[in-house]
Formats: structure tokens, sequence, C-alpha cells
């Protein structure tokens, strides 16, 4: 996680300047939000989740993690999910 997040930093740098807002990991799913600094201080609420789904719940090979915030007067809701492919047949 720590080298995505500087590999992104660096990319972002060439804009301007940019901070990781917040970050959630479960498993192989990663989540980050980087945000212009001049915009910080417009993000409220923000909250991180996370649901494994897979073997019933308790491994974390399938899920999703997420997180929420407020920007502004909007609310938004950014999801990574990796879930079961096809049906089981009988």
């Amino acid at each position: 996680m720590q080298a995505w997040q500087s590999l992104i930093e660096s990319a972002l740098s060439k804009n301007g300047k940019f901070s990781c807002l917040k970050y959630k990991v479960m498993f192989g799913l990663f989540t980050m939000i980087f945000v212009s600094q001049k915009h910080l201080l417009q993000f409220k609420k923000i909250e991180t989740c996370s649901v494994k789904t897979g073997a019933n719940g308790m491994a974390a090979n399938k899920g999703s993690c997420a997180i929420k915030f407020w920007f502004a007067d909007t609310s938004f809701v950014i999801m990574n999910c990796h879930l079961a492919h096809g049906e089981k047949s009988n």
C-alpha cells in the first residue's frame, strides 16, 4: 500500500499539492482518495467501511471496501468491490 501511495503522490505532485484524504484496505482491495489541498477544508464526515463476503462472510477474498464523505453540500460514496462470478449450478 505504501508503495502505491508514494507512486500516486509523486505523479499528482506534478499538477499541484495533493494529500491522501483517507484510505481503506481489505485483503486485495485498496481504495484511496486524494484531494487537492486547496479543497481539503470542504471535505467533512469522512467514514470508511468494509464487508467480507467470501466463505459465508468469514474470508476477505471477496467483498467490498468503501469511503463515504461530504464535499461542500454533496455526499459521495466510493466503493471498490471484488464479488463472486457466475452462479453455482446444481
